[in-house]
């Protein structure tokens, strides 16, 4: 079905399946928000739904482990479909009516694979890591599966955990290959049911899916999918800014002496002579970290300490971050990069781009709205590098280095 405003312009399409049976829900009686994220395996959906006669509570619609399949986008052509499972029990949620056992329902889902895995001891010989995981998520229909080579040949135990446990805490930390870059892995299944296992460096040196500008130009904000309509930034305390991210590595020789090297953000952030890394974060910490033997010259072993180490700044190698909010565009889900014009000021007369702001962003997390009345795309995009007209100003030796 589709919506619309009173400008004609299409707000959404979107059907919906409760338990393989097409709704007849009306899409004012219910509000939704689907998320996903590189840092997160699963996309998850917050949803609230208006059963005041309390029909769907009597059939039983929204218990734990019942299955909604939203088919959400712009128009019947660019909608993408992904089927969720309900995660947690709506009786918690849920607001009865005053005249009945009706009410509202606030439940929420999780992507339909997170139901079906089982507990499984394995062994995995001789398998590269990306060999592992493109063995076990084909076996899930995948709208789309985007696997990226690793160099970490060896044996890989599956202690009785089901496959995404496996992935996400036994493979993914230490997933290396030369041509990442010094950057880690992320494995993750966007909103739009594709699965990824993705360095950084690849998913940012990607061509970006679409350009976009800052603009207020009234109705044309609702209808123009290249204008972004608002903008936050994510801000910096300078005040606890750390000039490094430390972390003190140890291993023991053939010797059993305890040797020590650390290593720094700026081994794993890209520079240029036009671009600076910021380098800050309150969140960064010292850390010690006990690797595998360094003695052992195998190349499996090595492979498997520089992934493990990279892995560690998987949260902290995008320090630069906005948030903006467009129409509805389910192409815009996180792994993809897109480029964004901003103006240098506020001024209407401004017509300059801003050198700090503007550039190519990485998609770290979508969120897709339906509210009950229109439909938005918010975005939290990412970077590591700025492009600075000058160096010379007094913040220059805090931030960057």
């Amino acid at each position: 079905m589709e919506e619309e405003d009173n400008t004609g312009f299409q707000r959404a399409y979107f059907n919906l399946k409760i338990n393989d049976c097409d709704s007849r829900l009306s899409p004012m009686s219910y509000s939704f928000t689907e998320f996903d994220s590189i840092y997160h395996f699963y996309p998850k959906v917050k949803f609230a739904i208006s059963d005041y006669e309390g029909g769907l509570n009597e059939f039983m619609a929204f218990i734990d482990g019942g299955s909604i399949e939203i088919t959400f986008g712009r128009n019947e052509n660019e909608s993408k479909k992904c089927k969720f499972i309900i995660d947690k029990n709506a009786i918690p949620q849920q607001k009865t009516s005053s005249n009945g056992i009706g009410g509202d329902f606030e439940i929420e889902l999780i992507h339909d694979y997170y139901d079906k895995q089982y507990k499984k001891s394995k062994a995995y010989k001789s398998n590269n890591i990306s060999d592992i995981i493109s063995k076990i998520v084909k076996e899930y229909q995948f709208s789309k599966i985007d696997i990226e080579d690793t160099l970490n040949s060896g044996d890989w135990y599956q202690p009785y955990i089901n496959d995404s446990e496996f992935i996400v805490n036994n493979l993914l930390p230490f997933a290396f290959n030369n041509s990442s870059q010094n950057t880690p892995f992320y494995a993750f299944i966007d909103s739009n049911n594709e699965f990824h296992f993705k360095s950084f460096h690849s998913m940012f040196e990607s061509t970006p899916i679409k350009d976009m500008a800052y603009g207020t130009f009234g109705i044309d904000i609702i209808a123009n999918d290249k204008i972004l309509s608002s903008i936050s930034f994510s801000q910096l305390e300078l005040s606890k800014i750390k000039p490094f991210y430390n972390c003190d590595y140890y291993s023991y020789s053939k010797d059993g002496e305890f040797n020590d090297f650390n290593d720094t953000l700026l081994d794993y952030v890209k520079t240029t002579k036009e671009k600076y890394p910021i380098i800050g974060s309150s969140n960064n910490t010292t850390n010690m970290i006990s690797l595998y033997d360094d003695d052992v010259k195998a190349d499996d072993t090595k492979n498997n300490n520089k992934g493990f180490r990279i892995n560690l700044h998987n949260e902290i190698v995008l320090p630069d971050k906005i948030i903006i909010n467009t129409v509805l565009d389910k192409s815009l889900v996180c792994g993809n990069t897109i480029n964004i014009s901003l103006p240098s000021s506020s001024s209407n007369c401004s017509s300059d781009n801003s050198l700090r702001n503007s550039g190519k962003y990485l998609i770290e997390s979508s969120y897709h709205v339906w509210n009950g009345q229109s439909a938005r795309t918010t975005l939290v995009c990412s970077k590591q590098n700025v492009k600075l007209p000058s160096n010379n100003y007094r913040n220059y030796n805090l931030l960057f280095k």
